[in-house]
Order: structure tokens, then C-alpha cells, then sequence
């Protein structure tokens, strides 16, 4: 069986199987929306948030899954409980326009996160300079772009968005990478710059970051336990410092003092410590989100490899069951930020006292 000549799949499922389905998926589209809607309103209305960079690109990430919760899930479910696609072909194709584009947007943003506070992490100083929020609008702007470009390529005849989405429509032939060398060439190339290029990025940028986290450790360590440190290595500085006071005539000389370098400006470096453990819990708050993508994601996306490997479309069902974990990723995010992210928590919590003191005010004037 070299394409999914089916159709629409589920048309031959059971009333149980199609209602447990209907049910899981609409429980995941209501979280979605709710939740990703709270983190666009939450960042846009809090200046904390909204100020720092990395935020614009969770905003982003919010937006693609506001997306696929607005479009994709809601056809899927029409798809589901009619038995077949009833907006026209050209909606239908708009639909499998959409999976490709808002999907690889999210993981793309991801990678941008990744990269973001790897940079804000090793490079703090050039971190501070380079990075502006223009910059971080630029950068999500171009995420955009290149989604789309890995997107529209099947709106021109390379291959076709059925092909690749389960539950859709029916896959031609001439257009699935078992019939094409051409359609072969982009679902490789599509796996390959989206999934296996993001996977790979964030992985580098991780596993220098805990690296660093790990010497940092090392570093706060050598500081607290003197005692364990070389006489030789580290000597007293000896700072003098003569200055006298304008506000008399009688000049008087400020003592001279003396400082170990390891415990100078020991208020400066105890900023420094919090900014970077804060840096790397975000770091860390960001790493679940990512692992969650990938546990909703691999599947469908190994699969999908697997038959382009073989050039055959082994078991369209659970393929579809596969795509359909990959939509719940687009309301786990915004549960990770309330758990992992506490600043994020703590503005959602103010923003909803604000908004239970202005609906009782208005009420209480409504009486």
C-alpha cells in the first residue's frame, strides 16, 4: 500500500471511537484557547514580562498554537463527527496549509528560545547590548517566514499537504514521495530543516548551557569555602584611597582599607549570582516546554519518517492517532508557565485580582 487511498478515516471508525475522540480533542481545543489567549494578555499587560526579549518569542509560540486551537482542530473536528470535509477544497488545502505552517512556526520558536538563552546565559554583556525587543519582533517575524517557506511549496505541486495529513483527503499518487523523487526529496527535506535541525540546535544550546550552570556551581563554591583556596592564587589587593570632604575646611583622610579580590563587592557579585540562576531557571522552565513538544511531537514525526524510509504508508490510523497527540502540545505550554515559570505565575495571579475587583465593582455599581 503505497499511499492512503482511504479518504477520510475515521468515517469507518465506531460511534465510541468517534465520540472519545471528539470529547479528548475538544477538551484539548478549550485549553488551548484559554490558555494561550491568558499568555498573549498576561506578557502584553505586564511591563516585567514584556520587557524582557525572550518573552516576545513565548507570545509568538502562543499565537501559533492560538492558530492551530482557531483553524486546524476545529475542522478536524467537523472531519471526526461528519465522515468527510465539508468547507470545499480550497479550505481543505488552506487546512493542510495550516498544520505545515503553525507547526514548524512552534518549533522553530522553540529553537529561537534555545538559542536565546544560551546566548543571554554565555554571553551576558553582548547579550545586554545586541538584544533589543525591535530585534526580537525581527527575529519572530523571520520564524514566520521561514515556516512559511517550508510551507508553500505543495501549493505549487511538490508533493501535496494530503500526502502528509492523515484524515484529509485522499493522497495522489504522482504526488507521494513513494510515486515522486521531487515529493521524496522535499518530505526529507521538510523532516530534515524543521524537526531533526531544531532538535539538533536545542540540544547544542542546552548542553552548554548546564555546562555553564555546572562551573557557575563550581565558581559560587570556591567563593563560599575559602579555606579549600591557594594562599598563592589568591592574594590581598591592597586598595588606598585618599579623599578628603568639600563640605569643610579641615581636610580628613578617609582610612585606608584593604579587600580579598574573591569577596570584592560582595553586594555587585550576589546581583550577578540571582541574575544568572535566574537566567537558568528560565533556562530550565524553557527546557520542559521544549521536552514537552518533543513527547507530543516524535511520535508522528519518526513515523512520518519511517514510511518516507521505507516509501510506504504503514498504518494510517496510527498515524492520525500520532498527529492528534502532537495538537495536545498546543495547550501544555501555557501549564508549564503557570507551574515552571514564576513570574509568569505571579502576574496571572495579580491579573485575575484585577480583574475580580473590577467585575465585583461594576456589579456592586450595576445594584
Amino acid at each position: 500500500m503505497s499511499c492512503n487511498r482511504s479518504g477520510i478515516l475515521t468515517a469507518s471508525w465506531s460511534s465510541s471511537e468517534k465520540i472519545i475522540s471528539f470529547i479528548a480533542l475538544f477538551v484539548v481545543n478549550s485549553l488551548a484557547v484559554t490558555g494561550n489567549f491568558l499568555v498573549v494578555i498576561v506578557i502584553a499587560h505586564t511591563r516585567q514580562l514584556r520587557r524582557k526579549e525572550s518573552n516576545w518569542f513565548v507570545v509568538n509560540l502562543a499565537l501559533a498554537d492560538l492558530f492551530v486551537a482557531f483553524t486546524v482542530i476545529p475542522t478536524t473536528l467537523d472531519t471526526l463527527m461528519s465522515g468527510g470535509f465539508r468547507l470545499g477544497f480550497r479550505f481543505k488545502e488552506f487546512i493542510g496549509f495550516s498544520n505545515f505552517l503553525f507547526c514548524i512556526c512552534s518549533i522553530m520558536n522553540l529553537q529561537l528560545l534555545s538559542f536565546d538563552r544560551w546566548f543571554a546565559i554565555a554571553k551576558p554583556f553582548k547579550y545586554i547590548s545586541f538584544v533589543s525587543p525591535r530585534k526580537a519582533v525581527a527575529a519572530s517575524l523571520l520564524v514566520w517566514l521561514y515556516a512559511m517557506f517550508c510551507a508553500l511549496p505543495p501549493k505549487f505541486g511538490l508533493s501535496s499537504y494530503f500526502c502528509f495529513i492523515p484524515n484529509l483527503d485522499n493522497c495522489d499518487i504522482e504526488k507521494d514521495w513513494s510515486g515522486s523523487s521531487g515529493s521524496l526529496v522535499f518530505a526529507i527535506a521538510v523532516l530534515g530543516l524543521t524537526y531533526c535541525f531544531a532538535l539538533t540546535v536545542m540540544a547544542v544550546c542546552y548542553w552548554k548551557i548546564f555546562g555553564i550552570a555546572r562551573s557557575h556551581v563550581r565558581r559560587i563554591n570556591v567563593q563560599n569555602f575559602p579555606n579549600c583556596m591557594s594562599s598563592e592564587k589568591f592574594q590581598p589587593l591592597q586598595m588606598k584611597d585618599i579623599s578628603y570632604s568639600s563640605t569643610s575646611r579641615i581636610e580628613t583622610p578617609r582610612k585606608a582599607f584593604e579587600i580579598f579580590a574573591p569577596f570584592a563587592s560582595n553586594s555587585r557579585q550576589t546581583r550577578g549570582h540571582r541574575s544568572h540562576a535566574s537566567d537558568i531557571r528560565t533556562a530550565k522552565s524553557f527546557l520542559t516546554v521544549i521536552g514537552a513538544y518533543f513527547f507530543c511531537w516524535t511520535p508522528f514525526c519518526v513515523k512520518l519518517f519511517l514510511d518516507i524510509l521505507k516509501q510506504e504508508k504503514i498504518n494510517p490510523k496510527v498515524s492520525l492517532i500520532f498527529l492528534w497527540l502532537g495538537y495536545t502540545n498546543s495547550c501544555l505550554n501555557p501549564l508549564i508557565y503557570t507551574w515552571k515559570y514564576k513570574q509568569f505565575r505571579s502576574a496571572l495571579i495579580s491579573a485575575t485580582k484585577k480583574f475580580r475587583g473590577r467585575f465585583s465593582v461594576n456589579r456592586s455599581s450595576r445594584q
